[in-house]
């Protein structure tokens, strides 16, 4: 599955490295730009991407960052890691003893750390408008906030299975396995 998704993410940077190379040259068939731009530097000279217009450049370089595919396919095997650890937690769960439940706790509060982390990373290197316009950061931020009640509901309460709605949240971190579709797209 990781393979499919490494795949499909440096199919989609190939067409849109082919689509910039397009942009640098005329219709007359004269180049732009007769230097070319090294991967690694286009992060500061790329004023023609609407995502890093306008942007500053601390911010586009946590977009380069972010969006880079080793980034993308290490936040999806945490994805992946964190749908294991929940699906196994929820099987054992009825013959959980008290040491083995609090490994899973701490688990679950640092995968949500991390989304957490990266959730304000993407937050900070998209912009606040250009953030709110899309699904897949609105879903996010919807796990990642019924994830971190989940965590003050089990630090207040000494029994969370007597709050109401309590297993509808922890439902939610289910979810967070579909974040892998954004990172196909």
């Amino acid at each position: 599955m990781i393979a499919a998704i490494y795949l499909a993410v440096r199919k989609k940077r190939q067409k849109e490295a082919q689509r910039r190379q397009s942009k640098l040259h005329r219709t007359d068939g004269a180049s732009v730009a007769n230097i070319p731009i090294s991967r690694s530097a286009q992060w500061i000279h790329d004023q023609d991407n609407p995502l890093l217009r306008g942007r500053s450049i601390s911010a586009r370089l946590v977009r380069h960052m972010y969006n880079c595919m080793p980034c993308q396919l290490g936040v999806a095997v945490i994805i992946m890691t964190n749908f294991i650890v929940s699906a196994v937690e929820t099987e054992m769960q009825p013959y959980l003893d008290p040491a083995v439940n609090e490994t899973f706790t701490s688990l679950q509060t640092g995968f949500t750390v991390f989304f957490t982390v990266e959730l304000l990373i993407n937050f900070y290197s998209s912009g606040h408008p250009r953030f709110w316009k899309s699904f897949w950061n609105i879903f996010d931020l919807v796990i990642v906030v019924s994830s971190l009640v989940i965590i003050v509901v089990q630090w207040v309460v000494s029994d969370p299975s007597e709050v109401p709605y309590f297993t509808v949240l922890r439902v939610f971190r289910a979810f967070r396995v579909l974040r892998l579709v954004r990172r196909v797209k």
